[in-house]
């Protein structure tokens, strides 16, 4: 029973070969990985330093595009305000100017009484008068 014993152990238990074997292929499997690893952080490195560099770059361009832009709107909004400001003024004038036409065509003082009533007035007396002729010829 010694023997099948010992048997059955060679069998459970690799040779001794068999295990360096397998050990070194582990060791040469890791070793592999470690250097993959190490290129795989390095190439992870390099893309991170030039996306930041890219990132700064962008950064610069967008700033440059930005000052121009942010000046051309700050003039914008400066003549936008002078137009608001001309406007108001122009409103101004043009109610100053109806409330003198409004006195000025006024007749004798009498509101209810204006030049241009006066003239509706003649208008429809002329048309009146041609109405008259007509019908006596």
């Amino acid at each position: 029973m010694t023997a099948s014993v010992g048997a059955v152990r060679g069998q459970l238990w690799p040779v001794p070969d068999q295990m360096k074997q397998y050990l070194d292929n582990w060791v040469t499997y890791t070793q592999e990985l470690e250097k993959n690893v190490q290129l795989l952080k390095a190439a992870s490195k390099t893309r991170e330093e030039a996306l930041s560099e890219r990132i700064g770059t962008l950064h610069a361009d967008l700033a440059a595009m930005e000052r121009p832009l942010r000046e051309r709107i700050g003039v914008l909004e400066a003549e936008r305000l002078t137009l608001r400001v001309e406007n108001e003024s122009l409103r101004n004038e043009l109610e100053a100017a109806i409330r003198l036409l409004a006195t000025a065509l006024e007749v004798a003082g009498n509101p209810r009484l204006s030049l241009l009533s006066l003239i509706n007035d003649a208008v429809l007396l002329v048309e009146e008068a041609k109405k008259q002729v007509r019908e006596t010829l």
